[in-house]
């Protein structure tokens, strides 16, 4: 992996984990996530509210595609340490377009 791919991916890293922080908030928190642009993946573990270990979440072969008006990514294979959180994921994340706000997609093509 070159210097610039190490920056990249610690650039999108601290951004998702900003961005998704804010979503997560109310459910727990996100104690890691990195994004590997040369494998196309996403890694994330989060501790959930009321729990008292972590769940990991592994998203491969991502891509990022849709209209600038309406960009979207898509994630090929999905992983998660529970079982019925992998089930969950298969059935509304796997393979299904997940719609980006429009003013990252700019940013996240070049990045990603």
């Amino acid at each position: 992996m070159s210097f610039l791919d190490r920056i990249k991916g610690q650039a999108v890293s601290a951004a998702g984990k900003q961005f998704l922080d804010s979503y997560l908030k109310k459910y727990g928190t996100m104690l890691n996530f990195s994004v590997q642009p040369e494998t196309k993946t996403i890694y994330t573990e989060i501790l959930l509210k009321g729990e008292e270990s972590p769940i990991k979440v592994t998203l491969t072969g991502y891509e990022i595609g849709g209209t600038a008006a309406k960009p979207e990514l898509r994630v090929a294979k999905v992983a998660a340490s529970r079982e019925w959180l992998e089930v969950a994921l298969r059935e509304f994340v796997e393979g299904k377009p997940i719609d980006l706000p429009p003013k990252a997609a700019p940013l996240l093509k070049l990045l990603l």
